[in-house]
């Protein structure tokens, strides 16, 4: 089974990096990204109070930008769980979003309904513009790869 999450892990991230140009201004490093929700108390802080969905400007954040590859990608773990995890099985409405502590959803990217392990493209608006994605969490483990094509549209994996 690992061995199967590995492969996918590596088509998600060669994927990636076919989608985009390979050199790409990326998103404002001090604001990093983050990834508000309904799954957070209260709903759509920014940055998220839970660590797993939240990026440098919280302490503790750990939705960490992977500068490994040619192109940047923002990438994080998300323990679902009964008791003990970032969140409980559900269904949630969720943003990503990049802005400055005075406007932390100045930059989001919508349209989306999460298919896990698809390769899915993100519309980027700077307008107020688009609808929250929704993401259904089952129990375990997500990894979160978001490709830092700056601000234009982008793509995004849930595996």
């Amino acid at each position: 089974m690992k061995s199967f999450s590995t492969v996918l892990i590596i088509l998600a991230l060669v994927m990636l990096g076919a989608a985009g140009p390979a050199m790409s201004q990326g998103i404002f490093g001090p604001e990093g990204l983050n990834m508000p929700g309904s799954y957070d108390s209260p709903s759509f802080s920014d940055p998220p109070t839970i660590n797993a969905f939240a990026g440098i400007q919280k302490t503790g954040g750990t939705f960490l930008l992977d500068t490994s590859l040619a192109t940047a990608r923002y990438k994080t773990l998300i323990n679902v769980a009964t008791s003990g995890g970032d969140v409980t099985a559900g269904s949630y409405q969720f943003l990503f979003t990049s802005g400055p502590s005075t406007g932390e959803f100045n930059n989001k990217w919508t349209d989306v309904t999460v298919s896990a392990n698809t390769v899915q493209t993100y519309t980027y608006h700077n307008d107020g513009g688009g609808a929250n994605d929704n993401v259904t969490f089952s129990n375990g483990y997500y990894t979160v790869v978001w490709q830092d094509n700056g601000y234009t549209t982008t793509n995004a994996v849930f595996m």
